[in-house]
């Protein structure tokens, strides 16, 4: 299963500063090449904040050269307004009650937790542009799980990377 957020920068106008279609190609191979899977598409474009405030952040980190993170702070805005409950909650509805969730994102594994489905993570390391490394640095820095595991209690036994 891949619950995943819309980028339309780089799913739409393929500009390689971020990891997400990379990931989205990478889940729809998966879940083809197991014959069964879901993918779960939120439109939640610019970390749930919009596209206008996407932009803003954007233009703010290229004339600062400061992280997207950073500029969403300095902008006055949320890091992340996303919300990963109605997802959960459609996985409930299909009767589901344990999943394998390709992710690196662990707001996204307790929202679906708190719904009361078991989670196994597996990570899958995705190809990304050059351009896109500080990005994940940045994604890192804020407890994505880029470059290590999870951490001790999310309990992964078929953890892939």
């Amino acid at each position: 299963m891949r619950i995943h957020s819309r980028c339309f920068y780089g799913e739409s106008l393929g500009i390689d500063g971020c990891d997400r279609s990379g990931q989205l190609s990478t889940s729809v191979d998966l879940i083809q090449h197991e014959g069964a899977g879901v993918l779960v598409c939120l439109e939640q474009e610019g970390r749930g904040a919009g596209m206008m405030k996407k932009a803003q952040a954007h233009r703010l980190s290229q004339m600062t050269r400061r992280d997207t993170f950073e500029c969403y702070e300095l902008l006055g805005f949320p890091v992340d307004y996303r919300s990963y409950v109605h997802a959960a909650q459609f996985i409930v509805g299909l009767g589901v009650h344990r999943i394998r969730l390709l992710t690196n994102n662990p707001s996204k594994v307790e929202a679906v937790r708190d719904c009361g489905i078991a989670v196994d993570i597996v990570r899958r390391i995705v190809p990304v542009p050059v351009a896109a490394h500080p990005y994940l640095r940045a994604k890192h820095r804020r407890g994505h799980w880029i470059y290590d595991d999870p951490p001790d209690g999310f309990g992964n036994p078929g953890a892939v990377r």
